[in-house]
């Protein structure tokens, strides 16, 4: 299905924008960060955990997220 009907009006979803060089140095360098992070909560201190979860999950939102240049970064730190 292209799209859902809500209140009588067809909603499409926009288009994904292609990835470029940026958007795979912000994943790759996220991957990386949280990989270090992990790692560090492992074996010296745990309470950075919750850290790795959040990198993980705003990582996911970025690399899903169809307009990714419009994610303030600001309001996200």
């Amino acid at each position: 299905m292209a799209g859902a009907v809500e209140g009588g009006a067809l909603h499409v979803a926009p288009p994904r924008a292609p990835y470029d060089a940026r958007d795979f140095m912000v994943i790759g360098g996220a991957a990386v960060v949280a990989a270090v992070v992990a790692v560090a909560a492992r074996f010296a201190v745990p309470q950075l955990q919750p850290l790795v979860g959040l990198i993980v999950i705003m990582t996911i939102a970025y690399a899903l997220s169809t307009n990714r240049r419009a994610i303030d970064r600001r309001t996200v730190a």
